[in-house]
């Protein structure tokens, strides 16, 4: 008689309600794969919740069940005993850079003849408060003990290490046997993910940080730099800089 080894180890409290938390464009969805993953390894049963913000307060009072859900822009009110928050963060210029080409792409937005895009005032104010929402909501989850912060770079340079921030964050222990599965299955996810959405975008992690998607540690510029104007750049620079 074989007796397998088993992979993975379950210390969890029941019912608990795991919230990925994050702007978009700021790797939420692969986070919540991700999630999903590790949960589907160790045989955890969980309800996906979708995105609506309204229900959240009403699930943590009255859970069911684990819970999973992805949302964007949430902003817990107090500390709970049975949340944890994963909430995705990206540079504010790589962040705009990407919903601008999503809004050319998309049709949303026009571009002039140097082929930079056509910003009005009301797009300008709309970008800059989401620049400043988002760093709002960075600072105050940022000293959480029910929070765990997960940088979009960091996250496409080192998708095994974070991986394995977020195993160890939910109490689910794993195998590198496991790890190495896990991270394997999300790279192929978000590569086809990417194709299909956005045909011209470099899939991989290499690729984009080559193409300039994802602004490199060593301070290299990334697209933005090219597609943003200069006037919103140092208006977004100014409000980093505050």
């Amino acid at each position: 008689m074989i007796i397998k080894k088993r992979l993975w180890f379950v210390d969890m409290p029941e019912h608990t309600i795991y919230i990925v938390n994050g702007y978009y464009r700021t790797g939420s969805t692969l986070v919540y794969i991700i999630i999903q993953k590790l949960m589907e390894y160790a045989e955890t049963r969980y309800i996906y919740a979708g995105e609506n913000k309204n229900q959240i307060d009403e699930i943590i009072k009255n859970p069911k069940s684990n819970y999973i859900i992805k949302t964007h822009d949430w902003k817990p009110s107090k500390n709970y005993e049975n949340v944890k928050i994963i909430y995705t963060t990206r540079n504010p210029l790589d962040y705009i850079a990407s919903k601008i080409i999503r809004g050319i792409y998309m049709g949303r937005l026009k571009t002039d003849s140097d082929n930079k895009p056509i910003i009005d005032d009301i797009e300008e104010a709309n970008i800059l408060n989401n620049v400043m929402g988002q760093i709002e909501n960075q600072k105050r989850l940022m000293n959480r003990n029910d929070t765990l912060i997960i940088e979009y770079e960091s996250l496409y340079y080192n998708v095994r290490k974070n991986v394995k921030r977020i195993s160890k964050f939910i109490n689910i222990k794993i195998t590198d046997a496991i790890l190495n599965r896990i991270t394997d299955e999300v790279g192929l996810i978000e590569i086809k993910r990417q194709i299909e959405e956005i045909p011209y975008r470099g899939a991989d992690a290499k690729t984009q940080i080559r193409h300039g998607h994802i602004s490199q540690y060593d301070g290299k510029s990334g697209y933005w730099y090219k597609i943003l104007p200069m006037d919103l750049i140092s208006l977004i620079i100014n409000i980093l800089n505050d």
